[in-house]
């Protein structure tokens, strides 16, 4: 397929690969993309507002200042992105059942973020601004929180996570009886 218009509005893509898309500079609004295979893409300058991903893999894409706006991932897997370049105008994900795989978050402001069901391994969260944000179920392994606003947020059932109470914001945060070995690692604590 290729995109020859710059708006798209209520579209579906069903298996689009690669080598048929080009997707900068394109304004995608209310579009589902379903089975797609979107590896070294350039999403440069592109924004989807209320764009919903099915089953796609996403890989090594640009995101230059790339706009996610109300977005959500489902079944999909994510490797290599990095969030921290996207437009942080209104930036919003929700993600159920998805592999986030070395994706970075550094310094992004996405508050309410829904991480649910997910594998978020070795992500940088690193001053990024998470305030409210949910990991129901979730796994994050290998994950950085450093610097990190975490207030409000969800990690009573997320689990593999460490996370330094003295270097992030964990005001009201939410964690379980099983999840304290994630917070007291960095003090050098036995937990039995």
């Amino acid at each position: 397929m290729s995109f020859s218009l710059t708006e798209y509005y209520n579209q579906s893509f069903h298996k689009i690969e690669t080598t048929e898309t080009q997707l900068s500079h394109g304004y995608f609004k209310d579009c589902q993309f379903n089975q797609c295979q979107l590896i070294e893409q350039d999403f440069s300058h592109s924004t989807f507002v209320n764009c919903v991903f099915n089953a796609c893999q996403i890989s090594l894409c640009q995101l230059e200042q790339t706009g996610f706006q109300s977005v959500q991932f489902k079944d999909c897997q994510l490797l290599g992105l990095r969030f921290e370049h996207c437009n942080p105008f209104q930036l919003s994900i929700q993600a159920s059942s998805s592999q986030f795989i070395m994706c970075s978050f550094y310094k992004k402001p996405i508050n309410k973020a829904v991480f649910e069901q997910c594998q978020l391994q070795e992500c940088d969260f690193s001053e990024a601004q998470l305030k409210q944000a949910q990991f129901t179920e979730s796994r994050l392994s290998g994950s950085t929180f450093m610097r990190t606003d975490l207030s409000e947020a969800d990690f009573s059932s997320a689990y593999d996570y460490l996370i330094d109470p003295s270097q992030n914001k964990l005001k009201k945060a939410k964690f379980s009886k099983h999840g304290l070995e994630g917070l007291l690692q960095h003090f050098g604590l036995i937990i039995e």
